[in-house]
């Protein structure tokens, strides 16, 4: 742990003490009424963030985590990570509990109780419980000798949105919860209009954040807008203790920002969903459209052979002719992309023009639309007079493939 912050004693060296004080002790904390306790606890929040950088901070926690349960492997990693991976309150909750804070005060209720200082701490932390509950997984990764991987099944991949709620609490939430440390360090002469707040829409602008993240912000907005409204509104007595170093007016600033910050977050929202180009539809080949299209390759009876199938995707007209019912059936595409196929099915063509019809004699028909052109077949067909009925596009083994334009 870093020495340079600590005097001889073992104190935290301040320099400024004039203006500062010393380093709050705790040797008189049960005298200490609920009031006075939480005053004591802001002036060393603010102590400990005019004197203690990042990494001393850290240093704190990865000392405190062996003792309260936390196995070696799981302390390394937070070791090895850069100082940014802890909010600052960690570390400061820590130093005082080194220096002797009661982790609970007797006339408290469970709202403010510190009993459990590891939810304390990694509820501080933002992101911090999620990082070392995941860090088993990345020791246990490099410590598995070779053959042991090898045995070992594959690590289920993260749930997307999972995944997402991650990257918005680490890229987020954690300077968010910065300027709540900011804010524990508001003195009585800060102005309100200098509250600390965050241009919250030009971060997540530069930050690049996408729409579908931005309610995991506005869901953790509207938790703080709760707890500081209920001081300011004075509708809970324990946030109204719990809150009452700050003036009324600087509350009021402080859900003022909130609010705006909450405002930005749905206007960016709006714009960057509005902004977002439509997903184009991915078009698939001709030849992987037909794998499992299913039809008669040839017909003995009527001496047909069927055209290649490849040939129907993205056509014009279609003709086909049912062996078994001596059905016809004439498809014309809907509009300039042509048909489409998935399994047996032919679509994109036009159901109002589209027909198939019932030849009585097959024979003497279907020679002159394997040899005609699609305006002579047109005057053929008209001129047979024969009931029709709606094409459905269905296609089986009893399907012969006759004829395919692209025009």
């Amino acid at each position: 742990m870093s020495t340079r912050i600590l005097d001889k004693r073992g104190k935290v060296a301040s320099l400024d003490y004039k203006f500062t004080g010393t380093e709050p002790e705790w040797n008189d904390a049960e005298s200490l009424s609920v009031l006075e306790y939480y005053d004591r606890q802001h002036r060393a929040l603010q102590f400990y963030g005019y004197y203690c950088d990042q990494k001393f901070l850290k240093d704190l926690v990865v000392a405190w985590m062996p003792k309260n349960g936390y196995s070696k492997e799981y302390t390394n990693q937070i070791k090895n990570a850069p100082p940014s991976v802890l909010c600052g309150v960690a570390g400061k909750f820590v130093r005082m509990l080194d220096q002797g804070m009661p982790d609970q005060h007797p006339d408290a209720k469970e709202h403010f109780e510190a009993k459990d200082i590891k939810n304390k701490i990694l509820s501080a932390s933002g992101y911090i419980h999620r990082f070392i509950n995941d860090a088993q997984g990345v020791c246990t990764r490099n410590n598995v000798s070779s053959e042991e991987k090898k045995e070992k099944p594959k690590v289920k991949k993260t749930n997307p949105a999972v995944y997402l709620e991650n990257k918005i609490n680490a890229a987020v939430i954690s300077p968010l919860e910065d300027v709540i440390d900011s804010i524990c360090e508001v003195t009585e002469k800060t102005p309100p209009a200098k509250i600390p707040t965050l241009n919250l829409g030009n971060f997540l602008r530069t930050n690049k954040i996408p729409a579908r993240g931005v309610k995991y912000v506005i869901a953790w907005i509207d938790k703080q807008l709760e707890e500081f409204g209920g001081a300011l509104n004075k509708t809970d007595p324990e946030l109204v203790e719990g809150y009452g170093w700050l003036k009324t007016a600087q509350l009021r600033r402080v859900v003022t920002n909130f609010e705006k910050m909450r405002e930005d977050a749905i206007t960016y929202s709006a714009i960057k969903q509005k902004d977002r180009k439509p997903r184009t539809k991915k078009i698939k080949t001709a030849d992987r459209q037909i794998t499992k299209l299913k039809f008669a390759i040839n017909n003995k009876e009527y001496a047909l052979d069927s055209i290649d199938p490849s040939r129907i995707p993205f056509g014009q007209r279609l003709y086909t002719f049912n062996v078994k019912y001596r059905q016809l059936t004439i498809y014309l595409a809907e509009n300039a992309t042509g048909f489409s196929v998935k399994g047996s099915t032919i679509y994109d063509f036009d159901k109002d023009k589209s027909v198939t019809m019932t030849l009585r004699k097959p024979l003497d028909i279907l020679p002159l639309i394997l040899s005609g052109t699609p305006r002579k077949i047109d005057k053929l067909i008209d001129g047979l007079k024969i009931k029709t009925k709606p094409a459905k596009g269905r296609c089986n083994e009893n399907i012969i493939l006759l004829r395919a334009f692209d025009k």
